[in-house]
């Protein structure tokens, strides 16, 4: 502990989803059912998104750029 300084994580790792302003149509995570979703390849959001879509009754359809 004496030779070495270390910090608090730096990384975030909170998910959040996106809308368009006005749209009632999603108001809780399971109403992205069936809907197209953006996400970032090769990110933890996109595994996670992955991962509950496979608990929704239709899946999402996952659109990672």
């Amino acid at each position: 502990m004496e030779r070495y300084r270390f910090s608090p994580p730096i990384a975030e790792a909170t998910v959040a989803l996106l809308k368009k302003a006005g749209d009632d149509s999603i108001t809780k995570p399971e109403d992205v059912a069936g809907k197209a979703v953006g996400s970032g390849k090769a990110t933890a959001q996109l595994a996670q998104l992955q991962e509950f879509s496979a608990k929704l009754p239709t899946p999402v359809d996952a659109r990672n750029s």
